[in-house]
């Protein structure tokens, strides 16, 4: 019998209060709080803002928790006020900005080890690991990716082989217990192996 455990986690943070995606299509949302999405940035990042892979629209769930990131694909209709994302937005979700810097992305990868570790079944230890990292990260990162190659061999050992790769958008469950994925992006995935 197979032992798993997986951590997801992604480093940026919440700015600014929550608001309800009041109109959406698809991966396009045109109103948030019944006002243009564009005018929602605007409120808390001010009128020149620009849309960057630095800033994401964090869904929230039922309790308010953070769920999963959606990065704008850079396409905005400014006469609309319409803001295109990168995965289907659903409308009357909750939906809160979020924003990170090169240290809450190594942040996010700590986090996404420590909660594959902690799930993990007590007294056995993990025989493999899968990495998936979002490229964005890559991107976003440069001359400090290694680190999170480094924040491996802190956590799981030399000892342990792993093997990943970069990708466009993480699938998994939102977080241990639940069995139903969804699509990430921003994220640092591992799965933990064993018997």
């Amino acid at each position: 019998p197979l032992v798993y455990s997986f951590g997801v986690a992604s480093g940026w943070n919440p700015i600014g209060t929550p608001g309800t995606i009041t109109r959406s299509q698809g991966n396009v949302v045109y109103e948030i709080d019944g006002t243009p999405a564009i005018e929602f940035y605007r409120h808390f990042l001010g009128k020149d803002f620009q849309l960057s892979t630095e800033i994401a629209l964090l869904i929230l769930n039922d309790a308010g928790e953070p769920e999963y990131l959606r990065p704008p694909s850079g396409d905005v209709d400014v006469e609309a006020g319409a803001i295109t994302y990168l995965s289907d937005v659903p409308e009357g979700a909750k939906a809160q900005i979020a924003i990170s810097d090169r240290s809450a992305i190594l942040k996010g990868c700590e986090e996404s080890v420590q909660k594959a570790l902690e799930g993990y079944s007590e007294g056995k230890d993990p025989e493999a690991a899968l990495i998936v990292s979002c490229s964005s990260r890559k991107l976003l990162l440069g001359t400090k990716t290694g680190e999170e190659h480094r924040i491996l061999d802190e956590r799981i050992g030399h000892e342990l082989p792993f093997a990943g790769f970069y990708s466009f958008g993480e699938i998994g469950p939102l977080k241990s217990g639940t069995r139903t994925p969804t699509i990430h992006h921003y994220t640092f995935t591992m799965l933990l192996l064993g018997t």
